[in-house]
C-alpha cells in the first residue's frame, strides 16, 4: 500500500469534481457541505456588490446579522489583505492509504 493525497478538486466551471468525494467523505466529515458554501460564497462574490447588498438586506431583520455586517464593515482592507484575508483559505490535504 502506499500513501496517497487527496484534495476537492473543482471543474472548470467550479463544480465539484465529484470524483474523489467517496475517499473524502471517509477521511473528512462534512467535506460535501464545506466545498459547497465555498462554492456558494464565491459565486455571490462573483455576481457583485449590488447582489451581497441585497442578500445582507434580507438577512438584515435579525439584529445580530446588522452588528456582525457592522463589525466587518469596520475592518481595514488593507490589513486584511495583507493577513490573506482576502482570499479563501487553501483546503487542507488528506494523506489514505491507496
Amino acid at each position: 500500500m502506499k500513501i496517497v493525497e487527496i484534495t476537492p478538486k473543482f471543474n472548470g466551471d467550479d463544480t465539484l469534481d465529484y470524483s474523489n468525494l467517496r475517499i473524502l467523505r471517509q477521511h473528512w466529515p462534512g467535506v460535501e457541505e464545506e466545498l459547497k458554501r465555498r462554492q456558494r460564497v464565491q459565486k455571490i462574490h462573483r455576481l457583485g456588490v449590488d447582489v451581497l447588498y441585497r442578500l445582507l438586506g434580507e438577512l438584515s431583520p435579525l439584529p445580530s446579522i446588522e452588528m456582525t455586517v457592522e463589525r466587518y464593515a469596520s475592518l481595514d482592507a488593507d490589513v486584511v489583505h495583507a493577513l490573506g484575508g482576502d482570499e479563501l483559505p487553501t483546503l487542507p490535504v488528506h494523506e489514505v492509504m491507496a
